[in-house]
């Protein structure tokens, strides 16, 4: 056999050892007993991710194919190309190993592999840095790569330094023209389906991972290199007009918009009139956007660790909707989105992100003219942009951020929760008006930072094992949630000895959720289907102007400002998506629209007792009930509900999309 396809096949089979041992380590380290996958299953998942590996090592190999036979390139004939390929084979392989090593703590970070959405962070690269040198052990981490890479330096020299030896049984250096002409023909038709990664007329896509709705398992047998680029392609077009003209009539007549005589072509506009048990005089609103707020996690819906007791009891004195869902996984979309009214759709980067998507009619500002408005963050607003979406679209707000406490910084994301509560709390109790207040927490948060001046929080201790059952990959994270409970006491005990207390309505709900184990306290669906990332809690707490009560109604975080916008005695103008959740609503309104960027995109809607997703790329649509034990695909089954939803689902993108670049900010008319 030639040299060069002697080390090419060395490098072949050590470079798909290395990677069958990484997604080994992956399935290993992130593997939930509980959530044990067959046999069969994993089997298959393993062999998809060889072949996405082997595809990855023949792009590395393809060009040491073709240019390493002529004779000034040989690195078996001339030195100075011997180190040219040396380095190009080190580099190669040390920036696989450093993408698999970035993936493993991507994955850890947001329970999807590494993509595209990564490149979100450099926009705070200080922040992000910040975060990852708290939260892992980046020495360690660097001096095991640097022992990597020797071992590569030296492995890839010694192949060439074995091969530049005499060898023995058949040599090239004279072949006969049949003989080259078919092992030219042999080499090129195997590298060329290796690379297409089918027998088929369509090549192997990422989309082939997920052929079971269980995430984790599609996970094992995607390869983050290929993955990254792959979700590359998926850019942000804008919107498509002629999408837009079918689309805009059936949402229009969802929503409850009148003709549209005058204004924007496609506006969604409608005057909401007050409701009839709407409050006397306008509340106080202060609105809490708790990180990663997974409601499985909490023991309001029944987890049996007891994470949440203060919140519990909130819970049983408001009005908590069991069925909230945030459209997308992320911060800065959940940010956005409850701000805005529009889900997130951008696929290239955040929304909050896009300089076109700056100006935006926020109910915030136009729903609540008369009030002081007040945003509380203990970091940075700078980070995703946050600033600019709220000074361009809400007059006169206030912002308190990192250099406007008196407290310490706690960690990368500013100062502790509780400290935020408490910062907070002094600017409201000094309003003479009206106020609404957002106020984002982080500590639920990698690092997982619990401040030690918090001596009355006591740490419970669990067996890994009963952790990982119930939704906690690790002793800090289940702290860190319990933390959180901790916080949200402060914040109302606190608030409960100022005199604005009787008359502010407090907003709970999560910014997202995290993917992970529910099946302890809902349907295996939600967990396979990963609707655990986007379910959150959403309680309005206002014991002396609300009755407590428990909603099972489907809503959305799009929901949120118009719900707050309904608790005024007075109307006003919507023009998104939102509704008020408390108002009454035919069910088909009571939905929720998903999408999960990560898969290029995928979208889903809500819509008791169904669930339906549609991969955008592949244009596979998947049907499965809410309630189901084992999210059975029942698109077939019940082809006509599948279809139903199919439409509307893609005509709510569409309309999502075009109102990201055209819910500009409204001229507020003057109330009666």
């Amino acid at each position: 056999m030639p040299k060069l396809l002697k080390f090419s096949l060395w490098y072949l089979l050590s470079f798909l050892l290395c990677t069958f041992l990484a997604r080994l380590g992956f399935w290993w380290h992130f593997r939930d007993p509980q959530l044990a996958e067959d046999t069969q299953t994993l089997l298959q998942a393993f062999v998809l991710g060889t072949r996405f590996d082997l595809r990855l090592g023949l792009v590395i190999v393809l060009p040491f194919l073709l240019l390493g036979g002529w004779t000034k390139l040989s690195p078996f004939r001339h030195r100075w190309s011997e180190r040219f390929w040396w380095a190009y084979f080190v580099i190669a392989s040390a920036a696989t190993l450093a993408t698999i090593g970035l993936d493993f703590g991507h994955y850890s970070y947001l329970r999807t592999r590494l993509n595209a959405a990564i490149l979100n962070f450099l926009g705070d690269w200080q922040t992000s840095a910040e975060m990852v040198w708290q939260s892992y052990p980046v020495v360690k981490i660097t001096l095991i790569a640097l022992v990597v890479i020797a071992v590569l330096l030296w492995g890839v020299a010694t192949g060439f330094r074995h091969l530049r030896q005499p060898t023995h049984g058949w040599q090239w250096s004279h072949p006969k023209p049949r003989h080259r002409l078919w092992l030219g023909l042999t080499t090129a038709v195997l590298v060329i389906v290796g690379i297409h990664g089918k027998f088929s007329q369509y090549p192997l896509r990422w989309s082939d991972a997920f052929f079971t709705p269980n995430p984790f398992v599609a996970n094992i047998g995607l390869n983050p290199v290929l993955n990254f680029f792959d979700t590359l392609d998926y850019k942000s077009a804008g919107f498509d007009q002629a999408k837009v003209e079918q689309a805009y009539p059936v949402i229009a007549d969802w929503l409850g918009v009148p003709p549209n005589t005058s204004g924007p072509r496609f506006s969604l506009r409608r005057e909401i009139p007050a409701r009839p048990d709407a409050l006397a005089t306008p509340p106080n609103i202060v609105l809490v956007l708790v990180e990663s707020f997974s409601a499985y996690k909490t023991s309001t819906f029944g987890n049996p660790l007891g994470t949440t007791p203060y919140f519990d009891q909130l819970a049983k004195q408001g009005i908590l909707f069991t069925r909230f869902f945030t459209p997308h996984f992320g911060t800065a979309r959940g940010v956005f989105t409850t701000l805005t009214g529009v889900p997130d759709v951008e696929t290239a980067n955040t929304s909050s992100r896009n300089p076109q998507a700056a100006d935006q009619h926020i109910l915030m500002d136009s729903a609540f003219p008369e009030y002081e408005r007040f945003y509380f963050i203990g970091g940075s607003t700078s980070w995703a942009n946050i600033r600019g979406v709220l000074t361009n679209n809400i007059r006169d707000i206030r912002i308190y951020e990192e250099g406007h406490y008196q407290s310490k910084r706690n960690d990368t994301w500013g100062i502790s929760d509780t400290n935020l509560f408490k910062e907070a709390n002094q600017v409201l109790k000094q309003q003479n008006k009206p106020f609404f207040a957002i106020i984002q927490t982080s500590g639920n948060h990698r690092p997982y930072t619990i401040p030690a001046e918090d001596r009355d929080f006591q740490s419970q201790k669990w067996p890994l094992e009963q952790l990982k059952a119930n939704g906690f990959d690790s002793q800090e994270e289940y702290d860190s949630f319990r933390y959180m409970d901790y916080s949200i006491k402060t914040l109302i005990e606190t608030a409960k000895k100022e005199a604005y207390f009787d008359n502010t309505v407090f907003v709970f709900l999560g910014d997202h959720g995290i993917t992970g184990n529910a099946s302890a306290v809902l349907p295996a669906a939600w967990t396979d289907l990963r609707l655990s990332s986007i379910h959150t809690p959403f309680l309005l707490y206002a014991p002396k102007l609300l009755r407590p009560a428990v909603r099972t109604e489907v809503a959305s975080q799009v929901d949120v400002m118009a719900t707050l916008a309904g608790l005024l005695p007075r109307p006003y103008i919507n023009t998104t998506f939102g509704r008020d959740v408390l108002a009454p609503s035919p069910p088909t309104r009571q939905a929720a629209f998903t999408i999960t960027h990560d898969r290029g995109p995928e979208v889903g809607f809500v819509q008791a007792p169904y669930y339906f997703m549609l991969g955008l790329p592949t244009q596979k649509g998947y049907l499965a009930e809410l309630d189901s034990q084992t999210a059975k695909n029942l698109e077939t089954e019940r082809s006509d509900e599948a279809q139903r939803l199919r439409q509307f689902t893609l005509h709510y993108y569409e309309m999502a999309r075009y109102l990201l670049l055209n819910n500009k900010k409204q001229v507020v008319q003057k109330q009666p």
